[in-house]
């Protein structure tokens, strides 16, 4: 009948004027989601700490992108406090996520404009979580907790006062894509969990267990202790050709690459606790390479070479 054309095209009216808000509040019925595209909305405190102390204070942390959100989810789902993003974004994340996705977590949706206005910069592929900081656990228990001490075939990628956040994502990104079990970095290195290592990690830094050296460099004997060998990146005299470095088929295959900052490189100290120092073969032409290329070379070696995680 006419009316009941009518109200089927009412029905479908309807369901073309639904916004994104009332889509996923319907498709989620069981997750808290919030309407944020008010020009009055103001988002959680800790999405506009835009300082990476101040979030660090607060015990939290911020994470960008559907590739991250998602390493975030898998892998740490209990530390999710909240998201905000565009209706687009946040339905990908929840379609690939599906049951997984904690109840806990609060969902803001927003529109990309207003999610650059509240935030004060772009935000790469339109959307945030915001979770939570697990404690700082001590290495002699890290070590324990990721079966470090006794197992054989294991390799470990050490930073030591890396201050640039891109090279110690970049650094966390080739460990994940060679195997290494964990990173360990030195106190003077840039925060793992600062949302620009994040993002240039791919999310690794979410992924591999790691620690943060609190009594540099002891925890490099500690290493040697658990039966590391410990491998310092250096230009010093006395340093090997990286290529040359072979492994003795009756030994554990444990190794621990280590790198420092460009620049200074390793200090004093850590040299002091390497068993081997290795350099890389170069022309002339330069005198060192990026710290994230050196960095990725001697993992990749040393992946090869003891079989690691293959």
């Amino acid at each position: 009948s006419q009316i009941e054309n009518e109200e089927t095209v009412d029905g479908c009216k309807d369901n073309l004027l639904a916004s994104p808000v009332d889509e996923l509040q319907q498709q989620y019925s069981h997750l808290q989601i919030f309407d944020a595209t008010d020009p009055a909305f103001q988002p959680p405190a800790d999405f506009l700490e835009l300082s990476e102390a101040e979030l660090r204070m607060r015990g939290v942390y911020l994470v960008e992108s559907h590739l991250c959100i998602k390493r975030l989810m898998g892998s740490r789902p209990s530390e999710v406090m909240s998201l905000l993003g565009t209706g687009v974004a946040l339905k990908g994340i929840l379609e690939d996520l599906g049951a997984a996705f904690p109840a806990t977590a609060t969902i803001y949706v927003a529109t990309q404009a207003s999610l650059e206005r509240v935030m004060g910069y772009q935000v790469h592929r339109g959307c945030l979580a915001l979770a939570k900081r697990s404690p700082e656990t001590p290495f002699p228990l890290f070590l324990h907790q990721n079966k470090l001490e006794a197992a054989s075939n294991k390799l470990l990628v050490v930073m030591e006062n890396l201050g640039n956040p891109d090279n110690v994502g970049g650094i966390f990104r080739t460990a994940l894509g060679f195997g290494a079990d964990a990173v360990i970095t030195s106190s003077g290195c840039a925060d793992p969990f600062y949302r620009k290592s994040i993002r240039s990690s791919m999310g690794g830094s979410l992924c591999l267990p790691s620690c943060r050296a609190l009594e540099w460099p002891l925890e490099l004997q500690q290493l040697r202790q658990a039966g590391f060998t410990v491998v310092g990146l250096a230009l010093t005299p006395w340093a090997v050709e990286l290529s040359s470095i072979m492994i003795d088929e009756a030994q554990p295959r444990k190794f621990a690459v280590l790198v420092g900052a460009e620049g200074p490189g390793l200090t004093a100290a850590a040299l002091e606790h390497c068993d081997i120092v290795a350099k890389i073969s170069m022309t002339s032409a330069v005198d060192s390479l990026n710290v994230g290329v050196a960095a990725a070379l001697a993992i990749h070696h040393f992946s090869s070479v003891s079989n690691v995680n293959r």
